[in-house]
């Protein structure tokens, strides 16, 4: 228990008016009774403050998109016959910007009171998060102060709202939804789509002759850009990745790069593997495809933080040529030493 706002603003006119006694003797009872009715509102207060019973209810994990606000929602509820009012202050881990928020609302008899507040994640991982400190007040003559159990953890992943944003960028492009028909990517790759007959500035490279024989007229081969190629991202976790750029550091900014190319290859119907370098390889994620297999990646990135070793590129070459095993794009996200 602690003293409501009420009561420190009494005891301050209180004791003002008390400087005037000396002057005015009269004074003295309406004061002793102002004090003894001060004190008779707080002893009561705090006894019906004793019997008051907070729940709260909250979701079991809070996921918070790295470098983005999101709004994060809790809700009190009090077994009081009367409204309550409610101080609110959440303590938060330090994988977010803010340590801590204050809120405050009237929670009346029968319903429950919804808070939200708005917090940025600025590092990637996974703790626990402490349960809400609340003081609570029917009139503000005294407060008590009750700490609710911790029922939540917080999880701040790579940005996937981000991911969310390019899908719906590439939906637009490719018209997906609208009751158009994914035609293949026809282009100069070497995946062989079919034979048709020639046309006026075909490449003779590309006529079939056999089949041209066989038709008595030029036939030729079409092709369509390449499917299912292997995409290897490989995230530097060394020293140099660990220096802060605006809010997050070059690795969040590497983690957040590697999710959104994982998507469109995933989307490209490539197959993408997910490994972390330093001092050591990490074996990471092999390559593969499928929403299954997204969520795989993302769970392995959100593990990826930077550690004060140095960066062996070698040892990462001798890695991948142990690794692959057919030709594959490998794409190294790191930061180049100043010269």
């Amino acid at each position: 228990m602690r003293p409501g706002p009420r009561t420190i603003q009494a005891l301050m006119v209180l004791a003002a008016l008390s400087l005037l006694a000396a002057l005015l003797p009269l004074l003295v009872w309406p004061l002793l009774a102002a004090a003894v009715a001060v004190f008779a509102m707080i002893a009561a207060e705090r006894r019906m403050l004793g019997a008051v019973t907070v729940t709260h209810d909250e979701a079991p994990v809070f996921v918070l998109p790295l470098d983005e606000e999101e709004k994060v929602g809790f809700r009190l509820a009090t077994d009081a016959s009367r409204p309550v009012r409610l101080s609110v202050r959440r303590v938060w881990p330090k994988l977010v910007a803010e340590p801590s928020t204050t809120l405050s609302g009237v929670c009346r008899p029968g319903e429950t009171l919804p808070l939200a507040c708005a917090l940025r994640g600025v590092q990637r991982g996974t703790a626990a998060v402490d349960g809400p400190h609340l003081a609570m007040s029917f009139w503000g003559w005294a407060e008590r102060l009750v700490s609710l159990p911790a029922r939540s953890e917080l999880k701040v992943l790579p940005n996937l709202r981000a991911v969310r944003r390019l899908h719906h960028k590439l939906n637009d492009v490719f018209l997906r939804g609208l009751g158009q028909r994914t035609a293949p990517r026809l282009g100069k790759g070497r995946e062989f789509d079919r034979l048709r007959e020639y046309t006026i500035n075909d490449d003779f490279r590309d006529i079939a002759w056999k089949a041209s024989a066989r038709h008595r007229k030029l036939i030729v081969r079409e092709y369509r850009l390449d499917r299912s190629q292997d995409v290897l991202l490989c995230v530097d976790r060394g020293h140099r990745m660990a220096a802060m750029t605006t809010r997050i550091c070059r690795v969040d900014h590497a983690v957040n790069a590697a999710m959104l190319i994982s998507y469109i290859c995933n989307r490209m119907e490539d197959r993408v593997g997910m490994l972390s370098f330093g001092a050591q390889v990490d074996g990471g994620i092999p390559q593969g495809r499928g929403a299954a297999h997204l969520s795989k990646i993302t769970a392995y990135s959100t593990s990826v933080q930077a550690e004060y070793i140095h960066t062996d590129y070698l040892a990462l070459g001798a890695h991948v040529r142990r690794r692959l095993r057919r030709r594959a794009l490998v794409m190294i996200v790191t930061t180049l030493p100043e010269m």
